[in-house]
């Protein structure tokens, strides 16, 4: 998710391929497409990444444990490959500040995401259609993204240092 302003410049959904695990066909994070893709927002002049400071959740299997934190290690891996600083914020800083519903005390899954979708309208009205999927269900991932980056800019950009060569401490 890029913002510019307070508006959404491009939305990249994390690139991935399929990858057969035993007799199932999971999903994984494609390391060099990522790593394009980075690249492209190393050129653009990206100033900041802010990933979600995530962990395991409550009864997750030690391989889907292991799995999420491969794919968060690679993702800051790349973004220090591409010389673009990172933040972590945890979801309860940032969704309170955004005023994003939280699952805790969402009385079903369907509450909980009518409540992203309407937040991610009043964010983003002009944008509805960058967080709907092709049979016109609500890609609530990307509705949470989007007001992340909002937060980034609105509320991590302005307390960095203003180094014009901030840069070079991840060189």
């Amino acid at each position: 998710m890029c913002l510019y302003g307070d508006g959404i410049f491009a939305i990249h959904d994390m690139p991935t391929f399929d990858m057969q695990v035993g007799k199932t066909v999971r999903k994984r994070v494609d390391m060099l497409k990522l790593a394009d893709l980075l690249d492209g927002f190393a050129v653009m002049g990206v100033d900041i990444a802010v990933l979600e400071a995530v962990g395991g959740r409550p009864k997750q299997g030690a391989s889907a444990a292991f799995v999420l934190g491969y794919s968060v290690g690679l993702v800051a891996m790349g973004l220090m490959a591409a010389r673009i600083p990172l933040e972590t914020v945890v979801p309860q800083t940032w969704k309170k500040i955004m005023k994003m519903p939280g699952k805790k005390g969402a009385e079903s899954d369907k509450v909980y995401s009518d409540a992203i979708k309407a937040r991610g309208q009043e964010l983003f009205p002009q944008h509805r259609d960058k967080f709907e999927g092709p049979r016109g269900g609500v890609k609530l991932d990307r509705v949470e993204a989007a007001a992340l980056a909002m937060f980034a800019h609105r509320h991590v950009l302005g307390t960095m240092r203003p180094d014009p060569e901030w840069r070079l401490a991840y060189k």
